[in-house]
């Protein structure tokens, strides 16, 4: 009976030790979202780098954005376009 009851105890124990229980608290995953700036209003830069892409029928590879000047610069060329002849962008 004794043996028995130590069993059962020891049983019960290591029932309650693998349940394991989430009461701490996870660290919430933000992702940061990356931002340009164009005429002082601020965009998702995948956004519009995607809508540019879009509407020139390029790939993202070939172009970035310049924050300093605010204009789109094609890579290998001196050029530059700038983003509200291409893009329907918010007044403000």
């Amino acid at each position: 009976m004794k043996r028995t009851t130590i069993c059962l105890a020891a049983l019960l124990g290591l029932t309650f030790v693998a349940c394991k229980k989430d009461n701490e608290k996870q660290p919430e995953q933000t992702q940061k979202i990356d931002m340009i700036s164009i005429k002082g209003i601020d965009y998702p830069k995948d956004s519009i780098l995607a809508e540019f892409a879009k509407g020139l029928g390029w790939d993202t590879s070939t172009f970035y954005f310049d924050q300093t000047h605010e204009v789109f610069i094609l890579k290998g060329y001196d050029g530059s376009l700038l983003p509200e002849k291409y893009l329907i962008l918010k007044d403000k």
